[in-house]
């Protein structure tokens, strides 16, 4: 089993409060209230319903985010919901291993039933999303294996893994031949990662398999175009979902060492971080890649979910510091953006201006009776909020780094089986003053590598008491014989910075309090916020304070007309039905840096 070495991480502040309502209200009680999860798997042959194509993919999505959250907070009733998902798809699982919601005649390699084609209004006999399916299964499976050790899970996962590849390569079939390749070649992400735990040769064997027919006519050819110099956006295959078949890419330069792949994989994650990651750090447009952040449109839940997926293999493939940053800026803003007030809905669009509705209401096509809540972003929530516990703080080699700042507690286990607990004392990103608790079970000498985020022009940092020195953006490497109880102390530049928009956007600049996006909201800031025009200057003068009413801060300034208005985090944007634009008109912004991300301007 893969040794998570960040064993804990318990979050407190606005995050915690949150994070642990979504776990308690939608995860702890999923199968309570949609019995149907299972019920379309296990009546697939007796009373096949009308479902959407993707539906298979639903239990796996839940269960990945219920790993994550075990894995931050350990609570039994997460543990106990997820074994029960566990045993839900072992029950449902075919004597041969599948694991979809599918009648036989159709498995895998099938077609949509003529009426759900009907009822939804796809064109002609659309192929099945079934392998699909079976990689966000076999996901969730490793991934709760991954944080229990609990065995049916990985059992499970192999069973499900071996129907696939009997269906296909035990057949003489191609992967490809499934059609929907942009979907259903994921599968090989899931199948190296499955080598990975087994060592059996033929899931390393069938994922390359699955590599080279995205060589074939229709089936994405993303390698290939990206070692050729394409950006994601200009391939025929640019929707989201092949986020996830991209993922093979690192996962296999990993185990087989092969350039080819980082080289490739490395151009694809560029060109969408370049091109297609909004300023909330969401990514899509209509639900794929479109060559311009600046463009107005649908954001998707499930889009920014994959790219934070990405940006989880990008950070294990380099150990960037600045991929950090773009997770914080993915997860503070869009992610958080994408959960509802009530802390158990989420949304299909987080957009850059306007609404936030709920799934239930927006996707509410996607559900089945008995599954009130079954659509496609509603079970990808909890893993976007989740993912943080990927990359919040670990072990690099006997290092230390520390990627993820506000007040929480962490343990961590290293590769000796030493233990390390680190707290930190903090209202970050309200303040930027980090104070870090360091508890090794001994004196104990390494380096601890803090990230200094790219946007914090001037950052000090004091140890153990000692002279503050000035960090550049990176990782700042402290090496000592720590000893329980030694400090860390961070301060880091709040000032605000500016990413100033171009193309449709041009004339608009976007508005950072650190990390954090900020937002004027018809709820929230007082004013006709169509008519708010601002001063750099009043910006860089304005004061920011623990927002009221469950908000996470607000940020008082006053616009050109001497009015006081106060700006919420993206987070908080959109409340009750409210109306919110995060690309406001700022006189004179600053222009973009050379040395610095775009949305760190000053």
């Amino acid at each position: 089993m893969i040794q998570e070495n960040l064993r804990r991480l318990q979050l407190g502040g606005y995050l915690g409060r949150r994070l642990l309502n979504n776990e308690k209200m939608w995860l702890d009680r999923v199968l309570e209230d949609d019995p149907a999860l299972f019920a379309v798997f296990r009546e697939r042959d007796t009373q096949p319903r009308c479902i959407v194509p993707w539906f298979g993919e639903y239990p796996g999505k839940l269960l990945t985010g219920m790993a994550y959250f075990y894995r931050m907070n350990g609570r039994e009733e997460t543990k106990a919901t997820g074994d029960a998902m566990v045993a839900a798809l072992s029950d449902v699982q075919d004597a041969d291993g599948y694991l979809g919601p599918h009648p036989r005649a159709q498995r895998l390699h099938g077609h949509m039933h003529p009426d759900t084609v009907s009822v939804f209004g796809w064109y002609n006999d659309p192929p099945l999303w079934d392998v699909w399916g079976h990689y966000h299964c076999i996901y969730g499976l490793l991934a709760w294996y991954r944080a229990t050790g609990g065995a049916q899970a990985l059992h499970t996962a192999c069973r499900a893994a071996d129907a696939v590849c009997d269906h296909f390569l035990g057949s003489g079939r191609s992967f490809s031949s499934a059609g929907e390749a942009d979907k259903n070649l994921a599968i090989g992400h899931a199948l190296v990662l499955l080598y990975r735990e087994t060592g059996q040769r033929r899931y390393l064997e069938a994922a390359i398999a699955t590599v080279e027919e995205q060589k074939k006519d229709g089936c994405g050819g993303w390698l290939d175009a990206a070692l050729q110099g394409q950006a994601f956006w200009q391939m025929p295959l640019h929707r989201w979902e092949a986020l996830h078949a991209i993922e093979t890419l690192a996962e296999l330069y990993r185990e087989t060492g092969d350039e080819r792949y980082a080289r490739g994989f490395t151009r694809l994650w560029q060109s969408i971080r370049d091109f297609d990651r909004h300023n909330d750090g969401g990514f899509s447009n209509g639900e794929g890649a479109v060559g311009d952040p600046y463009r107005l449109g649908a954001v998707e839940t499930c889009c920014t979910v994959a790219w934070m997926a990405l940006c989880v293999d990008r950070w294990r493939m380099a150990h960037e510091p600045a991929v950090l940053d773009e997770l914080e800026l993915s997860f503070f803003n869009a992610a958080m953006g994408s959960l509802m007030p009530d802390d158990r809905i989420f949304t299909y669009d987080v957009p850059m201006n306007g609404l936030r509705q709920g799934a239930d209401t927006v996707l509410a096509w996607q559900t089945v009776e008995g599954g009130r809540d079954l659509s496609c972003c509603q079970a990808n929530g909890s893993r976007g909020l989740g993912q943080v516990v990927e990359w919040a703080a670990g072990y690099l080699g006997e290092d230390v780094f520390i990627g993820f700042y506000g007040p929480c507690r962490m343990e961590l286990t290293g590769p000796d089986g030493q233990h390390l607990t680190v707290e930190q004392q903090t209202d970050y990103p309200v303040g930027g003053d980090v104070r870090i608790v360091l508890e090794p079970d001994e004196p104990r000498r390494f380096t601890l590598r803090l990230r200094i985020p790219g946007w914090s022009a001037h950052t000090k940092v004091r140890v153990c008491g000692g002279e503050p020195c000035a960090a550049e953006s990176g990782f700042f490497a402290v090496t000592r014989l720590w000893r329980p109880g030694d400090t860390v102390e961070l301060q880091l530049d709040m000032t605000p910075h500016f990413w100033p928009g171009r193309e449709e956007m041009a004339g608009k600049t976007s508005v950072y309090h650190g990390p954090v996006l900020l937002v004027l909201d018809t709820g929230a800031s007082g004013v006709d916020i169509d008519t708010c025009v601002f001063s750099r200057a009043a910006l860089e003068r304005m004061t920011v304070e623990p927002g009221r009413d469950g908000r996470w801060l607000a940020a008082h300034t006053e616009d050109t007309s001497g009015r006081s208005v106060t700006l919420c985090a993206f987070a908080d944007g959109g409340r009750d039905g409210a109306w919110y634009i995060s690309w406001l008109t700022v006189q004179d912004p600053p222009q973009p840096p050379q040395d610095r991300p775009l949305w760190a301007a000053r």
